[in-house]
């Protein structure tokens, strides 16, 4: 090689070892940049998951708790039915008050259909359209079959519909509390 073409070789490679320098640059800064976005996508992800199975899980709870109690006013309400006027009167009003209550905001369609079925029932046998108990006793059994079904069904990791009462979602048309 002649003098003249070693330094054009020289020439281009001081002009092209920058250039590449900078080209490898480039490309790392943009690897980098694409894998951190990666993973803070990934973690997003990872956090929005777990605050989704926490509020399942917290909806999940409140249901449990609300159930529970629904079980224990139904009870209360069948085992007042051998006592006096003013014990089951307390029962009652305490069934309303949950019925109308809480319940509305977690129960499952199944639940709301027995709920207001033991409704209706309770109202018919308080007013004397309904004279046995048996019918009221056989409604709270569904009630209650239907909590711990809502119960089993909904628990955290397990999708379901949650469904309101049927009417107006405000609660039953045809019952309303005397």
């Amino acid at each position: 090689m002649s003098e003249e073409a070693k330094e054009r070789e020289d020439r281009l490679w001081r002009t092209l070892a920058p250039a590449l320098t900078l080209i490898g640059i480039v490309v790392g800064v943009w690897q980098f940049n694409t894998g951190e976005e990666h993973r803070r996508v990934a973690a997003e992800k990872a956090v929005t998951q777990q605050n989704t199975t926490e509020f399942e899980r917290r909806l999940w709870l409140d249901k449990v708790e609300a159930y529970q109690k629904v079980a224990e006013l139904t009870g209360r309400v069948i085992a007042s039915q051998d006592a006096g006027v003013a014990e089951r009167d307390a029962a009652y009003r305490a069934f309303v008050s949950a019925y109308w209550g809480a319940m509305i905001l977690v129960e499952d369609r199944s639940v709301a259909d027995a709920m207001q079925r033991f409704y209706l029932d309770l109202i018919d046998l308080r007013s004397g359209w309904q004279t046995d108990p048996s019918v009221l006793k056989d409604h709270a059994d569904a009630l209650l079959k239907a909590c711990r079904q809502g119960i089993e069904s909904g628990a955290p990791g397990v999708r379901t519909a949650a469904a309101g009462r049927p009417g107006s979602g405000a609660g039953p048309s045809s019952a309303t509390p005397p």
